[in-house]
């Protein structure tokens, strides 16, 4: 039976720059789902709308 919880990760400096992160993760999975995809590029445009709308606000 595996393990449920995650051990714990202690810090190993230039280590951990070269293991796999969650952007990683996000994009080996936006490859194999297409609503993913779909969700990612929605959220970033109505992200980059908010802010353009807050911009021109403030203008």
């Amino acid at each position: 039976m595996k393990n449920k919880h995650p051990k714990n990760h202690k810090s190993n400096g230039i280590v951990d720059f070269f293991t796999p992160h969650t952007e990683l993760a996000l994009l080996s999975s936006m490859r194999k789902f297409k609503t993913l995809t779909i969700m990612v590029i929605v959220f970033v445009l109505a992200v980059i709308g908010f802010l353009f709308f807050l911009l021109r606000m403030v203008k």
